[in-house]
């Protein structure tokens, strides 16, 4: 745990740092940033309550061939009620060399593979692991440069109020790995925004 800590905090600075280049997202009607990130942790202990940041963080850390801890990232959204064609997308800079090193324990040259799961929303902003109902995969997304669409999907409804879902390391995996970055979206400028947002009326 201490190890995985360290590495993250170290790690801060270069993924903050790491600023897009040319990058060139397809923009929707309206952009919507997240309105919570939370990270839960999976493995040992699912009933560990979350912790709401700006920071987005699914990690697992092996040692001797073992899983001794992982964790998965919540992304939640407020609305947008009424709206259609949800896009939950992710943006990354172009040149991302140093934010690769923020995204990797082990030095693999392949970059982060996320399991992407729709969850029930409104989500506690302490919600632990098994708190939260998976329903069935939503998509995969890959921590690599420029823009890419997770899936699309419903907007919720007037009763729902908002999305949520949760991205994690998927099982097949087993390899210490860190997706790891500050969540920075501006709703205005996607081409200067690192992270997962939301596209709708596409």
């Amino acid at each position: 745990m201490a190890k995985l800590s360290a590495f993250i905090t170290s790690t801060l600075a270069i993924a903050a740092s790491a600023l897009p280049a040319d990058n060139k997202p397809r923009v929707c009607g309206q952009v919507s940033a997240p309105e919570m990130l939370i990270s839960t942790q999976k493995f040992p202990d699912p009933t560990w309550h979350g912790t709401p940041n700006t920071n987005f963080a699914a990690t697992q850390s092996f040692i001797g061939g073992a899983l001794e801890e992982s964790f998965a990232q919540i992304v939640a959204f407020k609305g947008p009620v009424g709206s259609y064609g949800c896009q939950v997308s992710m943006t990354f800079p172009e040149d991302i060399t140093q934010f690769y090193a923020a995204t990797h324990l082990d030095g693999n040259s392949n970059p982060p593979t996320l399991n992407v799961y729709k969850i029930k929303y409104p989500v506690s902003e302490y919600a632990s692991y098994d708190e939260v109902k998976k329903s069935g995969l939503f998509g995969t997304a890959t921590v690599r440069p420029g823009n890419q669409v997770i899936n699309t999907g419903a907007c919720p409804t007037a009763q729902e109020g908002g999305l949520a879902f949760l991205f994690e390391i998927p099982d097949w995996i087993h390899q210490s790995t860190a997706a790891y970055w500050n969540n920075s979206i501006n709703s205005a400028d996607i081409k200067n925004s690192v992270g997962v947002y939301l596209n709708y009326n596409c």
